[in-house]
């Protein structure tokens, strides 16, 4: 029985299999997967611990994300769970690094798993756009961040982070995109990849923290040539 699309995840299918699948049906994702040279794109965690992160991580730089978290969990002493984050003041959160706003979605995400408004159990079986609707009960859980769950925690390989800046900046300079980048021609673009959407995304991810450089025409003369 074919597997749905949407549930298709890491583990189902091979490296090999996913690389093939992307680059089969567009030349262009197959020449950076080949620049690339690397395929790690990988997932797991708690559930909720992976929410909390995603929180902590919105909008600031990695290495700055990464020590503010740190020092969260020095300050957490035991594991990331909201009966623990529950037993943190304000204050111990502030001295982490975290900032008001993020303490509120902090406080908003323990409250409502602990009151069952917000039931992980089980989420792994749901489709992508039913977790999606779930997860963004949350105040500070977005479509952005339930997408990167997807990814990340759940291993699902047919997710389309549309708004997603990075990925939007790789798509322009790496497929020669003139003109306003809509959602319209991403999609059209990255249905192509389909059902391993979330695999051509990380490429692009690494394009652009490598700073891949474009291909010039001379090595882009084998791949044909598309309007977008």
């Amino acid at each position: 029985m074919r597997m749905d699309s949407e549930k298709l995840k890491l583990g189902h299918i091979s490296t090999d299999e996913i690389l093939s699948g992307i680059s089969g049906r567009d030349p262009i994702m197959g020449e950076l997967a080949r620049r690339i040279g690397y395929f790690r794109l990988e997932a797991g965690g708690g559930y909720f611990e992976s929410l909390v992160q995603a929180i902590v991580y919105q909008q600031i730089s990695g290495k700055a994300a990464e020590s503010i978290y740190n020092r969260f969990l020095e300050k957490l002493g035991g594991p990331v769970t909201p009966e623990n984050i529950g037993k943190l003041s304000d204050e111990d959160l502030r001295s982490s690094g975290i900032s008001p706003q993020k303490i509120r979605y902090l406080r908003d995400l323990s409250s409502k798993t602990l009151s069952g408004e917000l039931d992980l159990n089980g989420i792994e079986s749901m489709p992508n756009s039913d977790i999606v609707r779930k997860l963004t009960i949350v105040n500070g859980i977005g479509t952005w961040s339930a997408q990167m769950f997807l990814i990340f925690t759940l291993g699902r390989l047919n997710v389309l982070p549309l708004n997603d800046v990075g990925f939007r900046n790789a798509l322009k300079k790496h497929y020669s995109i003139r003109g306003e980048l809509t959602d319209r021609k991403i999609t059209r673009i990255a249905s192509k990849w389909a059902p391993y959407m979330s695999a051509g995304v990380w490429i692009l991810w690494e394009c652009e923290n490598t700073k891949l450089p474009a291909s010039s025409p001379r090595e882009r003369s084998h791949v044909p040539a598309t309007e977008y």
